[in-house]
């Protein structure tokens, strides 16, 4: 039915039709419009040029000129946001049994992926006397986190509003190569960050916004060291599928975190050559999120 559709820098909207008979069935339904100054309706588009980011926009058209001659149909609209003409909705986003259809309802499995893998260089200096280098053999995380998602909305108002989220399979594994060489008596701890890695959230516009970062530490610390020697060590972090945390936005009273506690298994210390030391070594991920809807 449609041949273009442009959007123009006051936000008016034209409309070419591909024949008369789109053109005129499009004029009957829509002319209503130009009866009253009070009148308008809500046109939504994704078109590139009416909206950035690819995600559909609500346009409330008031008036409309005609051009028979190149079948399009010009519209007087201005953008709007959702919250702008949306005032009674539900909106679920969801994993499990479907809810009632009696709801006005958008629904969708969301996953937060946090697979990632930072094998690498972590530290390569000389500490009292001991020329040391500090290598990931093999450091990553893996699994993700399932989202759950209710609103609802009364006349504007934002009525309720909360965001459960789950573990799958979540895992974050470290195994560090240490090569040593020298003599140390001194104590001596590391601690590093090694990556922070930004969440694949989601978004939709205007009504919810969800993301975060997992942040992965490493560190060891030394009580003394004499010899030249490699020694691997390193540990697993998981998290139960249990754990769960549910977040309302507008009552804090009936946030619920359990289950969170995550569980550590140690790979012990191995060395390839005769030394005197004695090391340790920890791995702390942390996940922090954020989340926003209605601008709460």
């Amino acid at each position: 039915m449609l041949q273009a559709v442009e959007c123009k820098t006051n936000n008016d909207i034209a409309l070419r039709f591909k024949d008369n008979a789109a053109f005129s069935y499009a004029v009957q339904t829509w002319d209503w419009v130009n009866r009253n100054d009070n009148y308008t309706f809500v046109l939504i588009t994704n078109n590139d040029g009416c909206v950035t980011s690819g995600d559909r926009k609500p346009f409330v058209v008031s008036h409309l000129t005609y051009d028979a001659s190149d079948y399009t149909i010009n519209m007087d609209a201005q953008a709007r946001n959702w919250t702008d003409i949306a005032h009674t909705y539900s909106l679920s986003i969801r994993h499990g049994p479907p809810i009632p259809s009696f709801r006005l309802v958008r629904r969708a499995d969301v996953s937060l992926n946090l697979a990632s893998d930072f094998s690498g260089n972590l530290l390569q200096e000389s500490v009292y006397g001991v020329d040391m280098s500090v290598d990931c053999t093999n450091c990553g995380t893996s699994g993700s986190l399932r989202v759950d998602f209710d609103i609802s909305v009364s006349w504007f108002s934002l009525d309720s509003a909360s965001i459960t989220i789950q573990p799958r399979s979540v895992e974050a594994f470290l195994e560090i190569q240490l090569s040593a060489s020298g003599a140390q008596s001194t104590p001596y701890g590391w601690e590093k960050t090694l990556i922070s890695i930004p969440i694949e959230g989601f978004d939709i516009p205007d009504i919810i916004t969800l993301g975060g970062f997992l942040d992965v530490a490493a560190g060891y610390s030394l009580s003394k060291w004499s010899g030249n020697a490699v020694a691997t060590m390193g540990a697993t972090m998981k998290l139960s599928d249990s754990a769960i945390v549910e977040v309302d936005l507008v009552n804090s009273g009936n946030n619920r975190f359990s289950g969170w506690s995550p569980v550590f298994n140690v790979i012990p210390i191995e060395v390839n050559a005769k030394v005197g030391g004695n090391a340790e070594v920890f791995v702390q991920p942390a996940v922090m999120l954020a989340a926003e809807a209605l601008g709460k």
